[in-house]
């Protein structure tokens, strides 16, 4: 299954073979903003691809699912209406997690050189560009990239937490 084989892979195999692809293997420039984003997502779609599908795995058993079926209703209303609903607490908890986890990699990307290129600001470059020589010892002030990346990490946790605790718990309607 795809599932199992993706995070096996990592992004560094992704990133070898679009290195590989685009044949400038030499040339970090060349490593735009679409390969960050592709290399991003296809290494983070598979964990909340699982819970989704255990989720609807486990509500396709119960009543109100089995009653819209008895009712005639097609597969995708089913999925769509009753099913994906059910899942949406998991999805905001996954996004809590995945979305610190993907700015924090493209912040490491870019403070290696390999995120987004020069004319697209990025807070892994900032950082990079602060680290260079004394520049931490004379201002520290440009240590606002790490603080913005810590205080939207924890922006998109106490959202999601908000959020979770304002939705329902029961889904058996």
């Amino acid at each position: 299954m795809v599932l199992d084989f993706v995070p096996v892979l990592g992004g560094d195999l992704l990133l070898q073979r679009l290195y590989f692809r685009t044949g400038e293997f030499n040339d970090l420039a060349a490593f735009d903003a679409d390969h960050v984003v592709v290399v991003l997502a296809a290494g983070g779609w598979p964990i909340p691809a699982r819970g989704v599908r255990a989720v609807v795995a486990a509500e396709k058993t119960r009543e109100y699912a089995e009653a819209a079926r008895a009712m005639g209703a097609s597969r995708t209303r089913i999925l769509l209406r009753h099913l994906l609903p059910a899942a949406r607490g998991f999805l905001i908890v996954q996004a809590s997690l995945l979305v610190p986890a993907f700015v924090l990699a493209e912040a490491t990307l870019s403070f290696v050189g390999l995120g987004f290129g020069e004319p697209i600001p990025s807070w892994g470059a900032m950082l990079r560009d602060a680290g260079r020589g004394r520049a931490l010892v004379e201002a520290p002030w440009l240590l606002a990239p790490a603080v913005a990346m810590v205080l939207s990490a924890l922006a998109v946790n106490l959202t999601a937490s908000a959020r979770t605790v304002h939705m329902p718990t029961d889904r058996s309607r």
